[in-house]
């Protein structure tokens, strides 16, 4: 299956990457996880990590990150010129069975137009992560906290949503702080 995350908070794609990947592919280690960074990493070998057979296993994960030939910001990229992105749409294609390909989008939005987003949402699964709404912020942080069995106030509650500035990163670093 082919997975396409996108948005701004990456907390929120790991998130929802491991709640996906906790409910396809039950054990994970280096034979059947693989991390590719695409900025750093050919079309074609992503393609061929993709299409190895997990060892050992029925399913592996390849996750891509900084997919940057979906952002819609235009970024070169040092073996641009050597990029076969055609190899890649044809993978889409016709993904290996036993290999779940998750691309992580930390990126507002996403090329729509592009080949390779157009195959990804016929073939696979785009899912969007949109940021949570200043309306949505208290309810998030009390249901956060209520996790850890601790109460907070409407006041705290408030002034914490206003230093984060709506930042999930931010967040979770000053909810673990004062969690503990």
């Amino acid at each position: 299956m082919i997975y396409l995350l996108f948005g701004q908070q990456s907390v929120m794609l790991e998130r929802r990457l491991k709640y996906i990947l906790n409910e396809n592919i039950k054990n994970l280690d280096d034979f059947n996880f693989v991390k590719i960074n695409a900025k750093e990493t050919s079309a074609q070998d992503i393609v061929y990590e993709s299409s190895l057979l997990p060892i050992g296993y029925d399913k592996k994960a390849v996750v891509v990150y900084n997919p940057y030939f979906l952002s819609t910001e235009k970024e070169k990229v040092k073996f641009d010129v050597e990029q076969d992105l055609d190899e890649l749409v044809k993978y889409i294609e016709n993904p290996c069975e036993t290999t779940d390909l998750f691309f992580m989008a930390n990126y507002p939005k996403v090329n729509e137009r592009s080949v390779i987003f157009k195959k990804i949402k016929e073939h696979g699964t785009v899912i969007e992560l949109k940021d949570l709404t200043r309306e949505e912020w208290p309810e998030f942080v009390r249901k956060y906290f209520s996790k850890f069995a601790i109460k907070i106030d409407a006041d705290a509650n408030q002034e914490l949503v206003e230093r984060v500035e709506n930042d999930l990163n931010k967040f979770t670093n000053e909810a673990e702080k004062l969690a503990l």
